[in-house]
């Protein structure tokens, strides 16, 4: 895995003496327990510890750590102890005497003789490292001047314990009374030297990496003895690099050429720093706790992430690429160790995974070089080595392939070039290639792509050369390399035909020679694609060209042609090309003479065909040829438009006979050579009336037969003058179409010519007549009089009944083969036609509509219209007339609505136009709907509304069942307006009395009104003429006129009656009330006593006026 991302660190003193706290220096997240892990550390690193002293780097002995530099190396790590015990224990023990000092520095040297660092014997470096300890250690206690006999007890103690393999026991401590900060101090002093020793001893490629592996698992290991805390690791490891650059801070930095060595040196040592300080750090620790303490090393050596990363791999890969090595060899280790040997060194997946490749491809490519196949054993222990790299198949197979394929291929090559020269035969070329195959465990396809690439190599090498002689314009070089390279595809096919049984390939053609060119196809591939674009055709003509030599084209040269076609990828077009090209001009010029020396007997013939045979000519080459030969010959017998004589007529024929061309053949040259008289003839055949008499049609007939034109052609020749004539009917109905828009328009704001429905003086039912109708009849008429319709029958289906299943019946239809369809813009045929059907309507005689009608249908097929535009016609015009007159009818006739002599015209119309019965139904109901609509309209929009104006506006909407609610949806009040109009006059002028009622029920259920709503209109309506009465009686009293008051008071009585109620007034007080009551009292008293009808009307006055009793007796008393 690589170094996780770096945590910076606070900025630290950078003096030795200055100790943070693990809490100040270390975040949050760290402050978590740190998880033991030496046990699984270390059986992490034991595949790489047996890998390393498999190659040669055991775990022990001097040669281990580097052999004949061990010397060198001790001699260094006891000079330099020696100077450092020096100077720290003088600094300790300066006020002791000489004889003190000489006996602490004896002690001292012993220690270092018992150590080995002053014999002459090799030792190991781990022994040096151990008494750079001690010497390391005694310093630091000399220069904390804390040097004693119980501290040099306690360091021969921890060394002991980490030369015996033990974990340093805590209670060294106590035992010889040493403090245990102090003791903490001299752990973490200890592990500094072993460090510094290891970084500064060699360089890390010194041995190839192997020595760094081992310190890095000796490292682990005094980690461990020691029982220093992550922390304490930590600050081990930067306080040991701060030392590591005042020691080489003049290399690191170095730039002159001189210094190159000591600064590679120098940096070498660095990436070994950082090595084991990311994969110490890393044991037993976070993530975040190993960023963090690898962060503040970077940081001071002012290194970035990814070169940290980049110096840790320069030393982890070559350790992993060494265990991979060592496990290819050794069968004991499995994909378990490798993978933990990965994590161990910090090896990212896509490194391991492509050293695990390289060794993967290094170990196919000796199998195969070695021993030039794969037996048993190979394919076994390959398959083992792909489950130990976690390789898969797909990969194993691409690494066999592309170390065994050149294998294979010289084993190809062989095989081909001994079929080519005949040295070998194709089943032993075939044999040894699959059992090549075999042997390399190639699969099929790359064999059959590797034969493929070698025979296709040769074939292309001819190719080349051919199209060199062709550049050069040497034909006959160029027809020899053609020839050369149809040998050599002759000689390899059956190799490749072989081979491709046993390799496989796309499945064979049915026939052999299909099957061949299909061969060749697969393995020599395109071949045009190696010269320019244009010479595979011309290396096929130049050989076509050799091949009719001798004016024939024999079985095996037909074979070589088509072998060729094959290989150059020359297709059917380009291959009938060529032979028009090379055997064309050779068939041409002995038929032509043929035909020019009128030698066109059945000898000549057969000579001419068996010549065609022997060219192997395709129809589609000679046959235009002949073609043109017979086209030639009637143009030189027609040549000024001339009639051809019946004898003329007869040659062709035989000429036809002789090239063996039908009348279809030379249709087309035929057409285009008698056209122009065939055209003349039937020009004058119509003569100035345009109509063709029945001998003028036998006469071209009989013209046509001579001529040889088909009974097709003729047609369309007779329909073009035809329809020649018919545009000058059409162009003088445009004509006149126009003449009349210009007047009619010249006056008006727009052009209304485009509109036939308008309403001016002189037009009737909405449209307006024209004069084009001439024209167009005519047309109709020179139509059929030239018997240019055809009848057809047609199948038409008819609609299942009973659950019968659907048939169809035969039905005749009319058609117009020549019509003007397309020489016309539409929207000008579409007007055209409207227009006729415009004046159809507004002929003034019945006799001149029949005749207009008479032609109608067929000058619809004339003009080319289609169904969907004659319906969209008559539609419309039908329309506005079936509208337009049932609006006029309607307005007439009123509630009558439509009489009988009016549905009898609309169904003449219907049936006419083909309208549909639910078209005209809607056409009429829209008509009433409108009426009604335009009478309402007019109602309301007047000043005040008529009783009279409602009464006719009911009795039409009944008579022409329209409901004013459900049909035209009027609003309630809009009804309750007009239901009042007509009730308070029909109360006005006595309509409506208490006798005679009859009228308000009829009147409400015309106009939907519902009982409430009458009601209430009713009352406003008697309230309102009562309450007028009442303030008039008033008024009256007021000015002392008491008949004038007495009258008001009886019609307002009147009124009463209708509804009895109370008339609030608010403008007549209750004393002038009692007077009125007393007054018409007293009228009714003049006359003698009171009648049945005097005390009602006194009743029904006491109840308008709103008397109780208690008011009646006041006015009484």
């Amino acid at each position: 895995m690589a170094p996780p991302a770096f945590v910076v660190p606070p900025v630290l003193p950078t003096g030795r003496g200055v100790r943070l706290s693990r809490t100040v220096r270390t975040p949050s997240p760290l402050l978590r327990q740190r998880r033991a892990s030496v046990h699984a550390s270390a059986a992490a690193a034991s595949p790489i510890a047996s890998a390393a002293a498999g190659d040669g780097g055991g775990g022990g002995g001097a040669s281990s750590v580097g052999g004949p530099d061990a010397a060198a190396l001790a001699s260094r790590v006891a000079a330099r102890v020696a100077a450092e015990a020096d100077g720290g224990v003088a600094a300790g023990l300066g006020g002791l005497g000489a004889t003190a000092r000489g006996a602490a520095l004896a002690a001292l040297v012993a220690i270092s003789a018992g150590l080995g660092w002053t014999g002459g014997r090799k030792v190991s470096r781990e022994a040096g490292v151990g008494a750079a300890a001690v010497v390391g250690l005694s310093t630091a206690v000399g220069a904390s001047r804390v040097v004693s006999k119980s501290s040099k007890g306690a360091t021969r103690e921890i060394l002991a314990c980490l030369n015996s393999g033990n974990a340093v026991d805590s209670g060294i401590a106590a035992t010889y009374g040493v403090d245990a900060a102090e003791f903490r101090v001299m752990l973490r002093r200890v592990y500094e030297i072993y460090l510094f020793e290891m970084v500064s001893s060699s360089p890390a490629d010194s041995s190839g990496g192997i020595v760094a592996n081992q310190q890095m698992g000796e490292l682990l290991r005094i980690k461990r003895a020691l029982g220093l805390t992550g922390a304490e690791v930590g600050e081990a490891h930067y306080e040991v690099g701060r030392e590591f650059y005042r020691a080489n801070v003049v290399w690191l930095e170095a730039t002159d050429k001189e210094d190159v060595m000591e600064r590679d040196s120098a940096q070498a040592k660095l990436d070994k720093l950082f090595f084991l300080s990311a994969r110490v750090l890393a044991d037993g620790e976070t993530e975040e706790a190993t960023a963090y303490e690898l962060g503040r090393i970077a940081k001071f050596f002012g290194v970035s992430e990814s070169d940290v990363a980049t110096r840790v791999e320069r030393i982890s890969k070559p350790l992993f690429r060494h265990v991979v090595s060592r496990a290819i060899i050794d069968g004991s280790l499995q994909r378990a160790d490798l993978a933990a040997a990965q994590a161990s060194l910090g090896v990212s997946d896509s490194s391991a995974r492509a050293i695990g490749l390289q060794a993967y491809t290094s170990r196919v490519h000796a199998l195969v070089t070695e021993k030039g196949k794969l037996d048993a054993a190979d394919v076994e222990s390959l398959a083992r080595l792909r489950t130990l790299l976690a390789l898969g198949d797909s990969e194993g197979e691409t690494v066999l392939i592309e170390r065994a394929q050149p294998i294979f291929r010289t084993e190809v090559e062989t095989a081909v070039a001994g079929v080519t020269d005949g040295s070998m035969s194709v089943s032993s070329a075939v044999g040894r290639m699959a059992v090549r195959q075999s042997e390399l465990a190639l699969p099929s396809d790359v064999c059959r792509s590797v034969l493929t690439a070698v025979v296709r190599q040769q074939a292309v090498t001819l190719v080349k050369r051919a199209s060199q002689y062709l550049r050069v314009q040497n034909v006959g070089g160029t027809v020899d390399q053609v020839k050369a390279l149809l040998a050599y595809s002759d000689t390899v096919l059956p190799l490749l035909t072989a081979a491709r049984e046993t390799f496989g390939s796309a499945p064979a053609a049915t026939d052999e020679a299909a099957s061949a060119a299909a061969t060749l196809r697969v393995y020599l591939g395109n071949l045009a694609n190696a010269i320019g674009r244009q010479e595979p055709r011309q290396l096929y003509r130049l050989f076509l060209s050799d091949c009719l030599a001798d004016v024939k084209i024999d079985e095996k040269e037909a074979e070589s042609l088509a072998r060729l076609r094959a290989v150059l990828s020359i297709n059917d077009a380009e291959a009938a090309d060529a032979y028009k090209s090379a055997a064309g001009p050779v068939y041409r010029k002995a038929t032509k003479e043929a035909v020019e020396k009128d030698d066109l007997s059945e000898d000549s013939r057969v000579r001419k065909d068996k010549l065609k045979a022997d060219l192997a000519l395709p129809e589609e080459t000679w046959k235009p040829m002949d073609v043109e030969l017979y086209e030639a010959r009637l143009r030189n017998l027609m040549n000024g438009n001339r009639v051809l004589q019946e004898g003329e007529a007869a040659s062709l024929a035989l000429l036809r006979a002789y090239l063996g061309l039908s009348e279809a053949d030379v249709a087309k040259v035929t057409r285009s050579a008698v056209a122009p008289v065939y055209l003349q003839s039937v020009e004058e055949a119509m003569g100035p009336t345009g109509v063709m008499l029945p001998e003028y049609e036998a006469g071209l007939r009989r013209l046509r037969e001579r001529l040889g034109l088909t009974e097709e052609d003729a047609d369309s020749i007779f329909g073009r003058v035809v329809k020649s004539r018919m545009r000058v009917y059409v162009e003088k109905a445009l004509l006149a179409m126009e003449k009349r828009k210009s007047v009619r328009g010249s006056s008006e704001e727009r052009d209304i010519g485009d509109d036939p429905f308008i309403k001016r003086a002189g037009a009737t039912l909405g449209i307006d007549a024209g004069g084009l109708t001439v024209e167009l009849a005519s047309l109709v008429n020179f139509y059929t009089r030239n018997k240019l319709t055809k009848t057809v029958e047609v199948d038409v289906p008819v609609p299942a009944k009973d659950g019968a299943e659907a048939t169809t019946e035969k039905k005749t239809v009319t058609t117009y083969p020549v019509n003007l369809r397309g020489d016309f813009d539409p929207k000008v045929m579409n007007e055209m036609y409207k227009q006729y059907l415009v004046q159809c309507f507004s002929a003034q005689t019945r006799g001149e509509k029949q005749r207009l009608f008479a032609v109608l249908d067929e000058l619809s097929g004339v003009l080319g219209l289609t169904t969907p535009e004659v319906n969209a016609i008559h539609s419309e015009i039908g329309s506005v007339i079936y509208k337009n007159y049932t609006n006029q009818t309607l307005a007439k006739n009123g509630a009558k609505g439509l009489e009988e002599k009016d549905v009898e015209f609309l169904g003449n119309i219907q049936q006419t136009l083909s309208m549909t019965d639910a078209q005209c139904e809607t056409i009429i109901k829209e008509a009433k709907l409108n009426r009604i609509t335009v009478m309402l309209e007019a109602l309301f929009n007047r000043p005040k509304v008529l009783a009279e104006s409602v009464a006719k506006l009911r009795a039409t909407a009944k008579g022409l069942g329209v409901d004013l609610v459900r049909d035209l949806k009027v609003p309630k009040d809009q009804r309750s307006r007009l239901f009042s109009v007509e009730v308070d006059a029909a109360i006005e002028r006595g309509a409506v009395t208490t006798e005679t009622q009859d009228l308000i029920p009829q009147v409400k259920a015309e106009l939907a009104i519902d009982d409430e709503t009458a009601r209430d209109v009713l009352l406003k309506c008697i309230q309102r003429r009562c309450s007028s009465h009442l303030i008039q009686a008033a008024a009256s009293l007021r000015q002392e006129r008491a008949d004038t008051a007495v009258a008001e008071l009886s019609t307002a009585l009147r009124f009463g009656k209708l509804l009895p109620s109370e008339v609030k007034t608010g403008v007549i007080s209750s004393a002038e009330k009692s007077e009125l009551f007393l007054l018409y009292q007293a009228h009714l008293i003049s006359g003698g006593a009171l009648s049945d009808d005097a005390r009602a009307s006194l009743d029904l006055l006491k109840t308008m006026l709103g008397f109780s009793d208690a008011d009646m007796a006041g006015i009484d008393a």
